[in-house]
């Protein structure tokens, strides 16, 4: 909407009652534009768009006036052209381009409304109001005082030739034809842009298609080496599960099938002694001392075997086990190992995890046994326990100052009958490999670290305890 504000109110009118006003109308328009420092093509745009609306006035409403006038504020030059004629129909198709009367009124109602920086049109059945406006250059001065100097310089008008009228308006068809054609030239690079765009899209879409199609088959591949690999594990699994019931089965007839001949061992090496009595020389006696040593130790492991198979068949519990209540226990039932040597504990305060407390014990009293019996060699054995906690897990570590091992050895002090050291050592290798068992069936993990020399660590990752689970008997404080 263009409506003129108290400071642009009409200074000049011109009544519409045949061609030659109308021809009046667009030399005011011209006189205004040029007063204003208008550009030419401005100017004659200006002027056209007056005389296009003065002459529509004149031909379908009987006549009209064209008032002229100026907006400081918007920075407008204006003109407005009235009728009382019976209104524009269609105004709204007329104005979108989509009408066209048999007269062409509807082009120039259109074709205007290019020609200016502002248009606005009211019309009814009482008549119709269009007003137009161009814009004043920054540098004019448009205040009251310039403006009426500028306005009284204007004269009378002296109407253009209707030739000369003619040549501009030509000028302005032959500029807008020019812009057109460049516009149209922009549009044809712009469909030629669109139509390689296009093309790039469309060999896009085709490759990415292709892809999708590879994906798909690699899916497939994947889903039927998944379906392969479930079978194996499923199969390996189930005989895994049948050779750890035969190694079950193996061990309980071992560990009792064994005990009855070293019963019988034992029994007739007492009475062989008794026999020999007062003429048994040193020999003899060290060859009776190493056999019961050796059907001992068989003993021994015939026990550990046992112990070993009745770790992996029961369940473990899930209580909340205080490690430091557990670690007095465990030096506790250690004590006969120490009683004479010099041992240096330092156990930091340890927290609260979840699991089944006789396992854990089982497997700190191991890993402590092993650690008292590596740092036998020194004159003050020092064993260090604590811990370190991220998140809901909880690393427990025990040190000792023993004979340690060399790290290359550290992932195979866990299997099964694996022995480190010599003779020197008792041991079946059952012992890590019952604490790896233990831990692992409690979600958690176990390694180990050594230099020779300078003693060995073993570390048990553990899951923390939360609030609601349950203390065990014998743990509470």
């Amino acid at each position: 909407m263009m409506e003129p504000t108290a400071s642009s109110l009409p200074f000049l009118t011109v009544p519409l009652r045949g061609e030659q006003d109308v021809l009046t109308a667009r030399t005011r328009a011209a006189q205004l534009g040029s007063t204003l420092h208008l550009g030419v093509n401005a100017r004659t745009r200006f002027a056209t768009a007056v005389s296009e609306l003065a002459r529509n006035a004149v031909m379908y409403a009987r006549g009209g006036v064209v008032a002229f006038g100026v907006d400081p504020q918007a920075r407008l030059v204006w003109a407005r052209v009235s009728d009382t004629g019976p209104g524009i129909a269609a105004l709204d198709a007329i104005l979108a381009g989509h009408y066209r009367s048999k007269t062409g009124l509807g082009a120039g109602l259109s074709g205007t409304r290019r020609l200016v920086d502002a248009f606005d049109i009211h019309s009814h059945a009482q008549g119709t109001r269009i007003q137009v406006g161009q814009r004043v250059p920054a540098s004019v001065d448009l205040t009251a005082a310039a403006l009426t100097a500028r306005l009284a310089a204007l004269g009378k008008p002296e109407p253009e030739p209707p030739q000369v009228a003619l040549e501009a308006q030509n000028q302005i068809l032959m500029s807008t034809l020019a812009e057109l054609t460049r516009r149209e030239s922009q549009l044809s690079e712009l469909n030629l842009e669109l139509e390689e765009t296009n093309r790039g899209t469309l060999a896009l879409y085709s490759d990415l298609e292709a892809k999708a199609e590879q994906l798909r088959a690699a899916e497939h591949e994947l889903r039927a080496l998944n379906a392969h690999l479930t079978e194996r594990v499923q199969e390996r699994t189930a005989r895994l599960a049948e050779l750890n019931a035969e190694m079950t089965a193996y061990a309980r007839s071992f560990s009792q099938d064994i005990q009855e001949p070293l019963r019988r061992v034992h029994g007739f090496l007492a009475l062989l002694r008794r026999h020999l009595a007062g003429h048994v020389d040193s020999t003899l006696d060290h060859y009776l001392t190493v056999i019961a040593a050796e059907s001992g130790r068989v003993g021994k492991l015939a026990e550990h075997l046992a112990d070993f198979k009745h770790e992996g068949e029961r369940e473990p519990r899930r209580d909340r086990v205080p490690l430091d209540v557990l670690i007095m226990q465990v030096r506790s039932d250690l004590a006969p190992v120490t009683r004479g040597r010099r041992v240096d504990w330092r156990i930091a305060s340890l927290p609260t995890v979840v699991g089944d407390a006789l396992m854990l014990r089982a497997a700190f009293t191991q890993i402590l046994h092993n650690a008292l019996k590596f740092s036998a060699v020194r004159d003050r054995a020092l064993i260090e326990v604590g811990s370190d906690r991220q998140g809901e897990e909880v690393t427990v570590w025990i040190r000792d100052n023993g004979v340690g091992f060399p790290d290359t050895e550290a992932a195979r002090i866990f299997d099964l009958f694996q022995r480190l050291h010599g003779e020197e050592y008792s041991g079946a290798g059952l012992g890590l490999t019952s604490v790896r068992r233990v831990v692992t069936r409690h979600g958690g993990r176990v390694w180990a670290e050594g230099r020779p020399g300078e003693g060995a660590t073993v570390f048990l990752a553990l899951p923390v305890a939360g609030a609601h689970d349950p203390v065990p008997d014998g743990h509470r404080r």
